[in-house]
């Protein structure tokens, strides 16, 4: 799990984050498929979507809950092992006997996410198993994807923000009180110069 962590935090480009995780990261943790969900109200189908490969997996709002509970009426847990559920959308054709899935919260204003791990082992990822180790896991991985979005939010959302595709996100680092740009390098005032729409001005 360590390991994993530093592998994730490794890269400086979103598109590169994405392939780490279903990459090296992957491998590490000993995973066949890890998919991350992003609710958005965008058609899934878009072409800017094929570009940031297939860990990506972007749904409707509620898709987080109705797949977590799988239709029933039941507690949401912050980490769920289980076998995977007939029909299930995040894998494709892919042969995945049973998954780890990780509840996301972004902060405040933002849609929720979910992190799924699927291994082609039924037995892999049981109920019994301990969860203290991924639970860790999620909490890092929200935090640096709540750094990865906060670039690409002109400021504090009074509704749901719900992530926009073919945009551009910035490095989950910071300069004094205003983030840094990967896309230009420059330090972005109130906002982002690569989320099309903002006023925001960039500073070399």
């Amino acid at each position: 799990i360590h390991r994993a962590i530093l592998q994730m935090l490794d890269p400086l480009d979103f598109a590169d984050f994405l392939a780490g995780l279903g990459g090296e990261v992957a491998q590490t943790l000993r995973v066949d498929r890890i998919r991350l969900v992003l609710e958005s109200g965008r058609d899934a189908a878009e072409p800017a979507l094929a570009r940031v490969g297939e860990v990506l997996h972007v749904a409707e709002p509620g898709f987080v809950a109705d797949y977590l509970s799988g239709g029933r009426n039941v507690p949401l847990r912050a980490v769920t092992l289980r076998r995977v559920l007939p029909g299930s959308p995040l894998y494709g054709g892919d042969a995945i006997g049973s998954e780890a899935l990780m509840r996301l919260d972004f902060g405040r204003g933002r849609l929720p996410g979910l992190l799924a791990m699927g291994a082609a082992d039924p037995g892999h990822f049981r109920p019994t198993q301990a969860t203290d180790l991924l639970a860790f896991f999620a909490g890092v991985f929200e935090r640096t994807m709540r750094r990865w979005l906060a670039c690409a939010s002109p400021s504090r959302p009074r509704r749901a923000t719900r992530w926009k595709p073919g945009l551009r996100i910035c490095a989950p680092w910071t300069a004094p009180r205003r983030p840094r740009c990967a896309p230009t390098g420059r330090t972005c005032r109130g906002g982002c110069p690569s989320w099309p729409g903002t006023s925001a001005r960039a500073t070399g």
